[in-house]
């Protein structure tokens, strides 16, 4: 169970467990978020994709149309 912070304990998770209430905050470092363009390249295949059945539709609307 996480606390829900270190102001005013215990917090209402760990009273209403009957658990002693303590908070440690984990330290992200650097390596653990992904910077903005690790997001962007994540995300390419994805939209790409969505082009691709994009693209799909409207070839097979306009065959469709008469």
């Amino acid at each position: 169970m996480r606390c829900e912070g270190p102001d005013n304990p215990p917090c209402s998770r760990c009273k209403l467990a009957g658990t002693e209430c303590v908070f440690e905050k984990v330290i992200k470092t650097e390596a653990d978020t992904p910077t903005s363009v690790e997001l962007v390249l994540s995300f390419s295949p994805y939209v790409y994709g969505l082009q691709l059945a994009q693209v799909a539709f409207e070839t097979s609307r306009t065959k469709s149309s008469p």
